[in-house]
């Protein structure tokens, strides 16, 4: 009996052993379960934030696109409409703005006296911007703007055709009939004029214009350029010169240091006295010249486009150089020159300034604008007989070089 009791104590003890290991090896599988559930749930959390993070790009992008191409199928609907309008070119004037799903506001209108219109997009997004301009779209003459800002009011010249021709033009390439207007980076040229055959040495009162007896209407012959390049012997008189002073505004370029006084545009006497111009001094630098008196004397470089606004109206005297103003003080009573003024030269012999021209405009004393020059090749047949000079927008006249050789452009 006793050796059965200790028997069956000694298996209770084995069984007790495995029961107990079993337990343990269990547990330590739950932990180890339990680890491997964890690093895997880490890991998915991962994967899920990058998917998401991706995701969200995509569809961020997808939606720019989607808003891209909803505003040039909805224009490219209007402009259809409106180009095949039987009344276009007359009683065509679309200034109404138009229900669309886009979200933006869309409005069209013909430009006056032209065979184009076209339609605004208003607040459009940098993004989306810059997302039609990245289509290719080929159906507008033109796409304003070129670059995309934070917001931007997108504007889409149309011809009738719907064909994207068009000249295009801008402060750098400038409409060939210097009579058009540069719209939304098209050319617009006049209506033309019919000739007037009872002065029929300029039936046109234009001498950029001649007259096509076919159709007895004004045609424009000249041909506008960017700028006018003297060497030092060309330089144009303009006709004009006031006592009183006057202002300027002008774009012009230095090509190269030169060695003495230049006269950029204005007049004095053949002494060189009683300037009442603008000059280029070799230090170098440009400055205001008005009877004895100099002021202004801002530095410049060769090679470098200036935009000058200068005055030699002695109550109101200055000169600015790319936006930046000096006024001329201590000017007192100063004589002017009541000479023409010229362009690129003065009265005075062997002032003649070697650089380029790109536009004049001439102001009198209360601010009339008297001339607007800008740089053309002639017609063969006017004055100037097919050389390059500068046309007046104001008298509609041209204004030939009066000096030696010719001035070249671009």
């Amino acid at each position: 009996m006793k050796c059965c009791l200790k028997a069956l104590r000694v298996q209770d003890k084995g069984a007790l052993h495995t029961h107990t290991h079993t337990h343990t090896h269990l547990i330590s599988e739950k932990q180890n379960e339990s680890g491997r559930s964890m690093v895997e749930m880490l890991g998915m959390l991962a994967i899920v934030g990058l998917l998401s993070v991706v995701g969200i790009a995509g569809i961020g992008s997808a939606l720019t696109a989607h808003k891209a191409n909803t505003i040039v199928n909805e224009v490219n609907r209007r402009a259809t409409i409106l180009a095949a309008d039987k009344n276009f070119g007359a009683g065509f004037t679309p200034n109404e703005t138009f229900e669309n799903d886009t979200g933006y506001t869309i409005a069209c209108a013909n430009i006056e006296d032209s065979d184009l219109f076209s339609c605004t997009v208003e607040g459009v997004s940098q993004e989306v911007c810059e997302k039609v301009l990245g289509l290719g779209w080929k159906m507008p003459s033109s796409t304003l703007p070129a670059g995309c800002s934070a917001t931007n009011d997108m504007v889409f010249t149309f011809n009738k055709e719907l064909d994207g021709s068009g000249r295009k033009c801008s402060e750098e390439t400038p409409c060939p009939n210097p009579n058009a207007s540069c719209t939304n980076g098209v050319c617009v040229d006049p209506a033309p004029k019919t000739c007037n055959n009872d002065n029929p040495t300029n039936p046109c009162g234009d001498e950029c214009q001649v007259c096509n007896a076919a159709n007895n209407k004004c045609e424009n012959a000249c041909v506008q350029k960017k700028y006018l390049q003297s060497n030092g012997n060309q330089w144009i008189d303009t006709n004009w010169g006031s006592s009183d002073g006057f202002k300027a505004q002008l774009l012009i370029k230095t090509t190269s240091l030169q060695s003495s006084n230049k006269v950029i545009l204005g007049s004095c006497d053949t002494n060189g006295q009683a300037r009442n111009f603008l000059l280029y001094r070799p230090a170098p630098n440009m400055a205001v010249g008005m009877g004895g008196h100099h002021c202004g004397n801002k530095s410049i470089q060769a090679e470098t486009l200036y935009n000058v606004e200068f005055s030699t109206i002695l109550s109101n005297s200055y000169l600015t150089l790319n936006g930046s103003k000096t006024q001329c003080t201590g000017v007192g009573n100063q004589t002017l020159s009541s000479n023409d003024i010229r362009i690129f030269n003065v009265q005075y012999a062997g002032h003649i300034f070697a650089g380029q021209v790109y536009w004049v405009k001439l102001y009198n004393r209360v601010g009339n604008l008297v001339r607007d020059f800008i740089p053309v090749v002639s017609p063969e047949e006017s004055k100037c007989s097919g050389k390059p000079a500068m046309y007046d927008k104001v008298t509609k006249g041209l204004f030939c070089n009066q000096g030696s050789g010719n001035f070249t452009t671009d």
